[in-house]
């Protein structure tokens, strides 16, 4: 009974996912992170999960993983992250830039493996932690590297199916990755014991794919 009323207090608190725009999403990201810096995520996160003792679930690494989140929501590239990518509109972004592209180019769905928005990553926050999407669904969002490898597989989409042409989009799309890797890197520094040697600091790394990797595009 305490984890649903802890779920439904979350629910109620946040409302849709697909309502918020960019800002909400911060705040959002930034009350839970709150919660977690004054040892009070037993209220917002489910108690069934089984988080064990892994460096990025432990409160103030997670609490740091939703605030780089929250600091990536913040800017005003963002915006095109925020919700599913649409069909149409891709068509239309891609034909802007590249005529010849467009008419070759393949339905974004049979190119992307994992569809992914920040608006999913929100949602599954809102609940138990689980993706809406089944191929995804080993990934929990209440664990810290689950969700930061989240963050950057939204990333890893828009660089597999736009390409290596210099766009406006690549460019935004590559400025909030760096934010996301420098941040990671930041705190491991800053939290990490400097006695552990480069094998621990690798452990706590979440995986950094490629726009190539099989994990997000289909081969």
């Amino acid at each position: 009974n305490n984890n649903n009323n802890n779920n439904n207090n979350n629910n109620n608190n946040n409302g849709d996912a697909s309502e918020l725009n960019g800002i909400d999403m911060a705040q959002r990201m930034e009350s839970l992170a709150y919660m977690f810096d004054s040892n009070k995520q037993d209220k917002v996160r489910p108690y069934h999960i089984h988080f064990g003792s892994a460096f990025w679930n432990e409160r103030h690494p997670y609490a740091s993983a939703l605030r780089l989140f929250a600091k990536i929501l913040h800017q005003r590239e963002s915006c095109i992250f925020l919700q599913p990518v649409d069909e149409d509109l891709v068509t239309t972004m891609t034909s802007s830039q590249n005529a010849a592209a467009v008419a070759a180019a393949a339905p974004y769905n049979t190119i992307i493996r994992n569809p992914l928005c920040f608006h999913d990553i929100v949602k599954a926050l809102q609940g138990d932690g689980v993706l809406s999407l089944k191929s995804l669904s080993c990934w929990n969002m209440w664990k810290g590297m689950d969700l930061l490898e989240a963050i950057d597989l939204v990333f890893l989409n828009s660089l597999a199916y736009y390409g290596k042409e210099r766009t406006k989009q690549r460019s935004d799309t590559n400025f909030l990755r760096k934010i996301l890797w420098q941040g990671i890197d930041s705190t491991l520094t800053e939290m990490l014991n400097p006695k552990e040697d480069d094998k621990k600091r690798k452990e706590c790394t979440p995986t950094r794919r490629g726009d190539k990797s099989g994990f997000v595009i289909f081969k």
